[in-house]
């Protein structure tokens, strides 16, 4: 549902990935808000340490 609320790319190929990016960000924010993986919590943390250095 959410993916179609993003406006349609006129090429296909990159509306995909976009979509995919966009669907993929959600899913981890969701997983990492409510804590439901710890594995995936410290990754996140790991990914996200790495970029603030």
């Amino acid at each position: 549902y959410i993916s179609t609320l993003l406006p349609q790319l006129s090429n296909i190929y990159f509306d995909v990935v976009i979509r995919s990016i966009v669907m993929a960000v959600l899913y981890l924010g969701s997983v990492w808000f409510f804590n439901l993986s710890e594995e995936i919590n410290g990754i996140i943390k790991w990914v996200v340490k790495r970029i603030k250095n």
